[in-house]
């Protein structure tokens, strides 16, 4: 299964980890799209193929439906699991409504049946190489290793409790081993979720920002030791 992006002439998409082959055309080399990732990244070529590079595990500093769409391979793997759901929430946020995600991840509960049925390993490696490589990324930089454990059903939970309707799990790559996700940012924000934002909290750029007990979102000062303390909502920052 390759990926085909289908899009209108004018639309403008957001790449979230694509490295130094970006599927979008990123505006460092000439185009209208944006190339997110975690480190700088270059062609053979020697040109630069991340417009910027942020921790995807923050608030992306990008304001609210700016993009017609976002597309992430293999990313929401390496992050943290504790912070996946507000990653998927702030690409929900960054796109238009009506706009399409696409997102190819591991599928962890496929690998580890798989890994189960091959006992003897993959690719031409011995077992301990290539099934630590595949449940625990290769770990040949900083940051590129996984984090979290994926199925369909959880990931298409993770999807409808962000907000992103019309969701489309199928398998990808050659062993069906990982699988790729579509969903569409809905048109008309539900009634629930409008509400919510409608009571979101805007925090500084000091403030902790995460969500404590019973949904509370710190306002305390980033670093702070001691029990969250702030105002209920969801967290709403400056780039809204």
């Amino acid at each position: 299964m390759t990926i085909t992006i289908r899009r209108n002439p004018n639309d403008r998409l957001v790449e979230l980890g694509g490295g130094e082959q970006p599927l979008v055309v990123p505006s460092c080399l000439g185009g209208n799209d944006i190339n997110v990732d975690l480190r700088l990244c270059y062609n053979p070529q020697g040109q630069a193929t991340v417009d910027f590079t942020c921790d995807f595990n923050e608030p992306l500093p990008i304001r609210s439906g700016e993009f017609d769409g976002a597309i992430s391979v293999f990313c929401l793997e390496h992050i943290s699991w504790r912070k996946t759901k507000s990653f998927l929430g702030e690409v929900f946020r960054i796109i238009k409504a009506g706009g399409r995600v696409v997102i190819v991840t591991a599928n962890t509960e496929a690998q580890v049946q798989w890994i189960k049925d091959h006992p003897n390993g993959w690719d031409n490696n011995n077992a301990f190489d290539s099934f630590s490589g595949v449940l625990f990324g290769d770990q040949n930089y900083a940051g590129n290793f996984h984090s979290c454990y994926f199925s369909p059903v959880i990931l298409t939970e993770l999807f409808q409790q962000v907000g992103f309707e019309r969701i489309l799990i199928r398998p990808y790559g050659a062993r069906d081993t990982d699988l790729c996700v579509e969903a569409i940012k809905p048109e008309i924000i539900s009634g629930l979720l409008s509400k919510a934002i409608e009571n979101s909290i805007t925090v500084s750029d000091n403030c902790c920002g995460e969500i404590g007990p019973m949904g509370v979102v710190c306002v305390l000062e980033k670093g702070h030791s001691g029990k969250h303390k702030g105002e209920k909502g969801i967290l709403r920052d400056k780039r809204v």
